[in-house]
This record gives structure tokens, C-alpha cells and sequence, in this order.
């Protein structure tokens, strides 16, 4: 009997000291030493034996787990005599190690039916978003009031955005301070505004509309240490001042008050707030001095007691405050799922989808009269093999989720939180030691788990482009892309789905048509009357020259394959992709419907139809003023657009219809070039000595606003032809509109002025609708860009000037109205050119430029245009300091996430993401004081120390060298170098090309040299000598012949940077 029993000891014996020689945290101990074990068996009657069963039963911990241990005495004889009994557990299949029942790991505050709201003084939000994601995904609080956010204007609500969450701040002006709330975006938070703004506390409220029930007043407040005394009775003032202007809401108030409310001394402070029957809830220290034994409640959550279903203090994770928490009581929230609709391919086979396509009766597209009717048949085919291939399916979104908040670092948090708990319980020193190690590993390995996560995935993706700024851009945190919930309309404010979806389509389409109606009333003396032609629109020395032509099969497989997966699928719910897999089965019945289109002059109903998406601004999200509208047309209506668009723009180039003062949506033209050639000017004129005055127009939905009877005039007078004509009457006539919110479609609405947005046409059709604005300035230059336009001309003094000016406003003014545009004189500004002497001798360096409503035209000093900052002597510099200030931030939060990225990403991001904004436009401000381009020197070698991940004693030639990147200097004598190589091969505006003119060949020079060689206008001034048409000669001359007799432009590149890497004058001391 007693042998079986030795032989199974002696085996259990052999097994457990091998189990534990793998199993790497746990050691056999020797002599009674300490043996660290896991704190899921913490709570156990029977560590020593609990210690033993894990080990046979379970697998090793993770490593983020393993960093949880807790120190055991471990006696061998004690865990040798009841091995036995372990051993028999474990043959049990029955038993289990910790019984009850498995639930999630899932952690929320204790809301059962109320709502939540929490405080917390952050002490500097950005270092601890990281951690603040994470939180907020495992507490998942309704609202959240954060204090010492410590933010400037400069951080964009981007760079601290929570999935999930609507972000709403107040920043304060000077160091420290500041609040942010966040709220979930399924509650109706709308922010109030206080009659007056505190100075010695900061305040932020916002209202929650709760249906069926009285909303709420959410007040967050910060008031510091230094505040005076009387500061209370004002928070005390403001509170009833909302209360009054809200009779029917209640007050919720949370923040860091720094008073301690358990101070006797602050009875007669605290009693401010009872006469507003509200009450403090909280009644534990928030402020935890293990130095000493007086701790404080600093933090206040203010409401009435009736209403809140619990309050409490919770772990200070983020600073030396705790957090604090209530729930008010409320019937629950209950958000519906989100569910989308989405296609499965599990059973996609590409050659059945396209046999079944060539399979169906195209033919009869040819025996259908009508093309409405032929458009129809042709969508309702084609979906339904769509959808018996890839079916459509229901798929429930998953609410705020972050995927590298694994279940191991959900562990550690409850962990966590269950050491503040015993601290809370003891409050012994060595519970709060315990629980502060535990709670910085917490930050360790959140932080490590998000570097892990974005690492893998950027690098996998680095060859995607599209995933790879996909990820980049969920880094901080992921977009929301929620529809608003709420909207006010006339003082009221509308929650339904449908209601705020005929609200945005009402403003989007209202825009417009309070324009022209304003229009409507002014005299109509000044427009040409019904049937007459405007009196500056161009006469056709041959009319009906341009017809459509039929377009073959083979350009209509080109467009469906060339298409962009980007695009969206309009109202007919055809996407890109749809279009473009299936390009060989149904170019053919597309070329058709085109044709045919083309013929009659007639576009299906079905193509003129626009889904509108609204897309936030900023400011106020319950504002449709802050909404901009992006209008999705069908995809096959973008194909017949593209098949007449390179009709008309080859007639309109054959003919050298547009006028060369446009520089918007033609080719080899750019804001760069537009640039160029207005400050190529104003610095001519200083040569002069010369004051050069501008007119920067700014029209109102320009786009939006095009008279449809014009435009056909205007197309008819450039030589379309009547049959023709039908079809672009047809285009721009019966034109509908409808929004979709949360899957509520709006009525639709028709759209009757304007060029269409979002579609392919519609750029070329302003172009032809402002092309003969520049006839009207006789004694001026025009230059446009799409609708920006500006009027400038230079003369000796400032008297002639303005008289130019005014005459040629004067006649663009009847131009607008003639051509039935809005003028918004409040943002047409004008702004006056010339060297420093110049303008410091004038006594008032302002134009006087009047309007036809008596008003004066307002005078700048600096300005945006094209993207480009200006400044009264072209230095350039507020344009260096606003591209600093913007570039420093998105850097700045790159640092904070530098752990998440390899060298290589970093590498990518720079290039990408950073460079192309200091290389915008560089070649136009080439020539600025060096004291400028300094600025930007430094902040280019801060971007080679973050992808190097240098310190600030390597020097920048050292960085350079090492990434292989040519200095800025060197950037902008390639980028002009280029500008000149594409003139030599006629890809340059014709106003550009007119300042390189070729060096005449003097007796000295052979011809084959002075060939490659550009005349230098003979300037004096030093800032003429920064103009593009002295700058760009003078570098392409100095350059070797075999740099300048490149074949390419890619050759011109590589030579160049060769022969600039010879050419670096850095000297410094290695």
C-alpha cells in the first residue's frame, strides 16, 4: 500500500521541480527564500499552495504581467506535505483553481443607470494622453473635466482628441491652467458662454440636452493656489448667473477650487455655494502628503444630492490628485449599436463576377429610347450581379476601442486599482509605495504597448501609402467621423435625424440663393438686360467651331480602369472600385450610354443628382455656418465629365482661348507660378522706384453662385455650337441635392446657379465664366487663380496710384454686378508694395480705394495669398514666422510619439508630411534676408535630429550627410534650377517664360555656350535683385554645362544635387 503512495511521490516530486525549471518567475527556493508569485493569487487561503497549482495547471505570465510580483515566505517542508493533496487537485478534471464565474475583463465606473462624470487635475495633458486614452477606454466615464491642461492656442484639437469623445478647452493666456472637457459623442453637449470672462480662476461650461428629462449644467473650474480669497464669491456669481440664464437646468460643478474643504478654517468660504442649494459631495482627501499626516480635498464636485446616485474618489494616475467621480441619476443611456452596411468578398471570384457581366443582354441598351430609362437598366444589372457576387451585409461597429490596450495591460490596471484600494483601506506607507511602483509600470507599459503596436504596423505598411498615413494619423488619436447630433435652427435646436439633415441641405442650397437675392435688389440699370449680352463678355470671330466628337471603347476601358479607389459611391451606390474591376465586361455598354448622352445633348436625371456630406470646421459643432458641404456625384457621371472635359480643353488650348492671367486648374500652372509672377512684379516696380498698389478680390460662393444663362452666352460666344450647347444646358439645368444623417435622407432640394461641385467640369467652367474680367483693367494687371483674384499696378507716388486703382475698381465693381458675382467688400483688402525708404516717407502708407456703397476698401500689412504670407517690402518674414509657429507643434507632438516610430518611418513622415510645407513656394522667397532663412535652417536641423534621434552638439553637416540631404540652400537652387529646365521644354506659363529670355550672344562668347545661357535684367536694388527673373538667370548661368545639358529633368535632379554636394561652404571644427 505504501509503495504505490512512495512511487507517486517520488514522480510528483521529479515533475514539479522540472515544471518549475521552465517555468522562468518562479524559482525553486533554497532555505527559506523569498519566491516572487503572481498577484492573480493574491486573496488565496493558500498561497504556497496556490503557487504549486498554477504551476501545474497554468501557462507562464506574460511579460507585462510578470512585473507583478509580490514578495512570499516560502517554507519547503510546509509546501512538501501538502504537495500530495495539490497533486491529487490537479488529476481532478472536475476541480477548478479559483472557482465563481468567468466574467470579462471589461472595467467601467459604477454608472448601473445613471450618468457619469469625473474630475481631474492633469497637471499637463499632453505627456499623459497616452495614458488618458487608456484610462478612458477602461472606465469609459460620460464626461470627463480635466484642469492644468497647461495648453496654448498652438496645440490643435487634433493633437489632444479621445476616440469616442467631443473635445471642447479654454486655454489660458498665460502659463499653466486651462480646462478641457471631454463628452462622449453620443450626449448633446452644446458650451456656453459666461457675460464676462474671470481673471483669477478659469471656467468652462456646456449644457447636456437629456431627453425626457431637465438638462444639465456642466461647469468645469480651476482656480489656483494664488487666487485671492473673493474669488470664491466670484465662481459663486457666475454659477448663479448660468443658473438664472437657465431656469430649468441644474448645476453640476467639478474642478480644483484649491481649498481644502476639511480645513474648519473654510467653513465660512464653502458656505458661498449652499444659497445655490448646491452641495459637496465629496468628503475623502484628494490630495494624498505621505510626508504628512494632514491631507487635503482640494477637488469639488458641486450639485444637489437628490440627483446623484453616487460619488467617490478614484486613483490618482496622472498626478498628486486624485480623481474624482459622481454619477447622477438618470435612466439609462443606452446609445443604439452602430451598425454598417458593408459587402463580403469571402466568395468573390473575379473571372465569375466578369463572365456573368459579359453574360448580360447589353444590346438592349441600344432598343431603350429613353436614356433615363437605358441609365436605369444599365445600374439595376450591374448591381445585381454586384450583389449576388459580393452580397451586402450588416456589421456592428465596435464602439471607442484602442488596439493596443491589450487584455494584459487591462490586468495590470485592475491590479492597480486594487493596491489603491488597499492603500485606501491601511493607509500604511508601504501600501502607497506598492501602489505608486505599480501605478509608473502601469505608464511604462502603456506606453511600451503602444510604441510595440504602431511600430509592427507602420513598418509592414511603409510601402502602403494609404494605410501608412492611415496609421500615422490614428497615432494621436483616431478621426471621429460622427454626424452631429444636434443642430440649432432659428434660436431652436433640432435633434432628429431627419430634422438636421433638411437643416443642412436648407443652408447649403440657401447659401447661395440669399446671395443672388441680395443681388436682386440692387438697381438693375447696372446688369444688360433679358437677352442682351454682358458688356465685356468676348465676341467669336468664328462661332460653332467645337462639337462633340463620339469617344471609342478603348478610352472608356482607360477612364474605368484608370479610376481612384478613393472615390465614394454617389446616390446610386456604384463605387469606383465596382467600376473598375469590371472595366473589360462593361466599358462597351458605358461607351454607349455616353455616346448617346453626347448625341441627344441630354444627361440622365440620375447623373445630376448629389449626396451631401457635412464636414466640420471648427468651432461650435451645432452651428451649420461651421459646416463646410463635400457633394458626392455618381461615379459614371464623373466618366461622361471626363470624356467632355479633354474635348473642350484641347478646343479651348487649340484656339488659345483663356486668358494667360489665369493660373488656376490649367497644366504647368501652379499657385507657385501665380506666386512668381505677382511678386516678379512688385519687385520690378521697386527697381523703378516705384509704389505698387493691390486689390486682392475676395467673391462670395463664387463657384456657387454662376449665373447658368451667362455661362451658356459665354460658352456660345467661344464658339460652341448650338447642339452642343443642348448638352451643357442639360448639364447645369435640373440639378438636385439631399443630405444623408445617421441613414435619414433629406427631401431634396434643386440646385438652380453654380457650377456643380465635386464635379470634373466644374472648374473649367468658372474658368470660362471669369475669363474676361481682366479686359475691364486697361491700366492695371490682373492675376487669377480660380476666384482669387487681385489687381495691382505701381506708379512714382501714392496720389496716381490710388487714381488708378479707383478707376479700375470702379469697373470691376460693374463687372461683378453685370455678371450677377458677390463682392464680400468687408474681406477685399487692399495693400501697398515698395522699399523700406520708400513707404517710410510717405505720411499715411495707406490706399484709398472707395466701393460703389461709400465704403472704403481697408489697407493690410500683411496678407495670405495663395498660401503665401506677404509683407509691404516682399521680405517674406511674416510668412518664415507663421510657418515656424505652425511646423514647431506638429513636430513637437511627432517627439511624443517618437517611440511609436522606427528611423525609417521617421524618415518618411519628415519627407512627407514636414518638407513639402517649408518647400511650398520656397523659390519665390529664395532671395529673403538671411536672418529669415535662418529661422528655417534651424528648424530643418531639428527635423534631422528628430529622425536621427540626435542631441544638439552633432552638427547639422554631420545629420545631412548621414540622411543624404541636401541643405535648404541647396533644396532651393534645385527647385529654381528646374523652373528654368521645364522653360527651355515649354512646361512653364507663357508669363514666366517672358522673364527668361535667352543672353544675346556677344563677339566674345561661341554660340553653342550662350545657347544654354539666360539674359540678366541689370538691377540695382537689392531687393529687385530677389525678384524671380533676376535670381533664376543668375543661378542656371553659374551652373556647370554638363549639369545644364542634361537630357531630363531627372537627370538635371541627380547632376545638380552632385555637383551642389561639392560645392558646401559649411567650415566647422569635427
Amino acid at each position: 500500500m505504501y509503495i504505490p503512495l512512495l512511487l507517486l511521490f517520488s514522480l510528483a516530486s521529479l515533475l514539479s521541480k522540472a515544471t518549475l525549471a521552465l517555468y522562468t518567475p518562479f524559482q525553486l527556493p533554497q532555505d527559506g527564500n523569498q519566491v516572487p508569485i503572481h498577484p492573480s493569487l493574491l486573496g488565496s487561503s493558500n498561497l504556497s499552495a496556490e503557487c504549486w497549482w498554477r504551476v501545474l495547471k497554468s501557462s507562464p505570465p506574460t511579460p507585462t504581467q510578470r512585473f507583478n510580483t509580490v514578495q512570499l515566505q516560502y517554507h519547503q517542508k510546509k509546501t512538501l506535505s501538502k504537495f500530495l493533496f495539490i497533486l491529487l487537485l490537479s488529476l481532478a478534471n472536475d476541480v477548478e483553481s479559483n472557482p465563481g464565474p468567468i466574467g470579462d475583463t471589461t472595467f467601467s465606473l459604477p454608472t448601473k443607470n445613471g450618468l457619469s462624470f469625473v474630475h481631474c487635475n492633469i497637471r499637463s495633458l499632453l505627456p499623459k494622453l497616452d495614458e488618458l486614452q487608456a484610462w478612458c477606454c477602461y472606465y469609459k466615464p460620460k464626461v470627463l473635466v480635466l484642469t492644468e491642461s497647461w495648453l496654448t492656442p498652438k496645440v490643435p484639437d487634433s493633437a489632444i482628441s479621445i476616440q469616442g469623445y467631443s473635445c471642447y478647452r479654454k486655454d489660458r493666456a498665460k502659463r499653466g491652467g486651462g480646462i478641457v472637457i471631454y463628452v462622449e459623442e453620443s450626449i448633446k453637449f452644446t458650451p456656453l458662454q459666461t457675460s464676462s470672462s474671470p481673471v483669477t480662476f478659469d471656467f468652462l461650461s456646456g449644457i447636456i440636452e437629456i431627453p425626457f428629462s431637465k438638462s444639465i449644467i456642466v461647469a468645469g473650474l480651476y482656480r489656483p493656489p494664488s487666487s485671492p480669497v473673493h474669488s470664491l464669491s466670484d465662481i459663486s456669481q457666475i454659477l448663479n448667473n448660468l443658473l438664472a440664464q437657465n431656469q430649468k437646468s441644474e448645476l453640476l460643478v467639478l474642478g480644483d477650487f484649491n481649498t481644502d474643504w476639511l480645513n474648519p478654517k473654510n467653513n465660512k468660504h464653502c458656505t458661498l455655494f449652499k444659497t445655490l442649494q448646491l452641495t459637496q459631495l465629496i468628503s475623502s482627501p484628494t490630495r494624498i502628503n505621505m510626508k504628512s499626516p494632514n491631507h487635503t480635498l482640494l477637488d469639488w464636485i458641486l450639485s444637489s444630492p437628490d440627483r446623484i446616485q453616487e460619488a467617490g474618489v478614484l486613483a490618482n494616475s496622472f498626478s498628486d490628485h486624485c480623481l474624482v467621480y459622481c454619477v447622477r441619476k438618470i435612466k439609462a443611456l443606452k446609445s443604439p449599436p452602430k451598425v454598417i452596411t458593408t459587402r463580403s468578398f469571402k466568395k468573390f471570384i473575379l473571372e465569375s463576377f466578369l463572365s456573368d457581366l459579359i453574360q448580360l443582354p447589353w444590346y438592349r441598351l441600344n432598343l431603350i429610347p429613353d436614356l433615363d430609362c437605358a441609365v436605369e437598366y444599365f445600374q439595376s444589372e450591374l448591381l445585381q450581379v454586384w450583389n449576388s457576387h459580393a452580397p451586402l451585409r450588416k456589421v456592428r461597429v465596435k464602439g471607442a476601442h484602442l488596439p493596443w490596450v491589450t487584455a494584459d495591460l487591462t490586468h495590470m490596471y485592475q491590479f492597480r486599482d486594487s493596491l489603491w484600494s488597499k492603500f485606501k483601506s491601511t493607509g500604511s506607507m508601504n501600501d502607497h509605495c506598492e501602489y505608486r511602483k505599480c501605478r509608473n509600470e502601469c505608464t511604462k507599459e502603456t506606453k511600451m504597448a503602444k510604441a510595440q503596436y504602431f511600430n509592427e504596423n507602420l513598418n509592414n505598411n511603409i510601402s502602403n501609402p494609404r494605410n501608412f498615413w492611415k496609421i500615422i494619423s490614428n497615432i494621436q488619436a483616431p478621426p471621429s467621423h460622427s454626424q452631429p447630433a444636434a443642430l440649432k435652427v432659428n434660436n431652436q435646436t433640432v435633434q432628429h435625424p431627419l430634422d438636421v439633415a433638411n437643416a443642412f441641405n436648407n443652408y447649403f442650397v440657401g447659401c447661395a440663393t440669399t446671395l443672388i437675392a441680395k443681388l436682386g435688389n440692387e438697381a438693375q440699370s447696372e446688369r444688360p438686360h433679358e437677352g442682351q449680352d454682358p458688356p465685356t463678355v468676348q465676341k467669336p470671330h468664328n462661332p460653332d467651331l467645337f462639337s462633340f466628337r463620339p469617344v471609342p471603347v478603348s478610352a472608356i476601358t482607360k477612364l474605368l480602369r484608370n479610376q481612384k479607389m478613393k472615390y465614394q459611391s454617389g446616390p446610386d451606390q456604384i463605387p469606383a472600385m465596382l467600376l473598375k474591376i469590371s472595366a473589360p465586361a462593361i466599358a462597351k455598354p458605358v461607351a454607349t450610354l455616353i455616346n448617346e448622352s453626347l448625341a441627344t445633348g441630354y444627361i440622365p436625371i440620375l447623373w445630376k443628382t448629389a449626396r451631401v456630406v457635412p464636414i466640420h470646421k471648427s468651432g461650435d459643432n451645432t452651428l451649420v455656418s461651421n459646416y463646410r458641404p463635400i457633394s458626392l456625384l455618381p461615379v459614371m457621371s464623373k466618366i461622361l465629365e471626363k470624356c467632355v472635359y479633354t474635348q473642350l480643353r484641347d478646343y479651348y488650348q487649340y484656339q488659345n482661348y483663356l486668358t494667360p492671367d489665369q493660373s488656376g486648374f490649367r497644366p504647368n500652372h501652379s499657385t507657385t507660378t501665380a506666386l512668381l509672377k505677382v511678386c516678379n512684379d512688385i519687385q520690378a516696380g521697386m527697381e523703378q522706384g516705384n509704389l505698387t498698389g493691390a486689390i486682392f478680390l475676395d467673391f462670395a460662393k463664387a463657384f456657387d453662385t454662376v449665373d447658368h444663362g451667362i455661362l451658356l452666352q459665354k460658352l456660345k460666344n467661344s464658339g460652341i455650337g448650338d447642339s452642343t450647347l443642348t448638352w451643357f444646358q442639360s448639364y447645369v439645368s435640373d440639378r438636385s441635392q439631399f443630405v444623408s444623417i445617421s441613414d435619414s435622407t433629406s427631401l431634396p432640394l434643386p440646385v438652380t446657379c453654380g457650377v456643380p461641385q465635386g464635379s470634373i467640369l466644374g472648374p473649367l467652367l468658372f474658368t470660362i465664366f471669369i475669363n474676361d474680367l481682366p479686359n475691364v483693367c486697361k491700366a492695371s494687371t490682373v492675376h487669377m487663380y480660380a476666384d482669387d483674384t487681385v489687381i495691382y499696378t505701381s506708379k512714382p507716388n501714392l496720389p496716381q496710384l490710388e487714381a488708378v486703382l479707383q478707376e479700375e475698381f470702379t469697373g470691376v465693381e460693374k463687372w461683378i454686378a453685370n455678371n450677377k458675382l458677390f463682392l464680400n467688400t468687408d474681406k477685399t483688402v487692399t495693400m501697398l508694395f515698395g522699399t523700406k525708404p520708400k513707404l517710410h516717407k510717405l505720411q499715411t502708407p495707406h490706399l484709398c480705394v472707395g466701393t460703389k456703397s461709400n465704403s472704403t476698401l481697408t489697407t493690410v500689412t500683411s496678407l495670405k495669398y495663395l498660401g503665401m504670407w506677404l509683407d509691404p517690402n516682399l521680405s517674406f518674414g511674416p510668412h518664415i514666422e507663421k510657418l515656424s509657429s505652425k511646423l514647431y507643434p506638429k513636430l513637437g507632438a511627432l517627439y511624443r510619439n517618437k517611440s511609436c516610430l522606427s528611423p525609417a518611418v521617421r524618415k518618411q513622415i519628415v519627407q512627407q508630411m514636414l518638407m513639402p510645407a517649408i518647400e511650398y513656394g520656397d523659390v519665390v522667397y529664395a532671395a529673403a534676408p538671411q536672418t529669415h532663412l535662418q529661422k528655417l535652417t534651424t528648424l530643418y536641423n531639428s527635423f534631422c535630429r528628430f529622425v536621427l534621434q540626435s542631441n544638439y552638439m552633432t552638427h547639422h553637416c554631420d545629420m545631412l550627410k548621414e540622411l543624404n540631404w541636401p541643405s535648404l540652400d541647396s533644396r532651393r537652387t534645385l527647385h529654381l534650377s528646374n523652373l528654368v529646365f521645364k522653360s527651355f521644354s515649354g512646361k512653364l506659363p507663357p508669363y514666366l517664360n517672358m522673364l527668361l529670355p535667352p543672353a544675346v550672344p556677344s563677339s566674345y562668347n561661341l554660340r553653342s555656350r550662350t545657347s544654354t545661357l539666360l539674359a540678366i535684367p541689370q538691377y540695382k536694388k537689392k531687393m529687385a535683385r530677389s525678384a524671380f527673373s533676376y535670381r533664376a538667370p543668375q543661378i542656371w548661368n553659374n551652373l556647370p554645362d554638363a549639369v545644364k545639358s542634361s537630357p531630363s529633368l531627372k537627370s538635371l535632379k541627380s547632376s545638380l544635387l552632385a555637383y551642389l554636394n561639392t560645392k558646401c561652404t559649411c567650415k566647422h571644427v569635427t
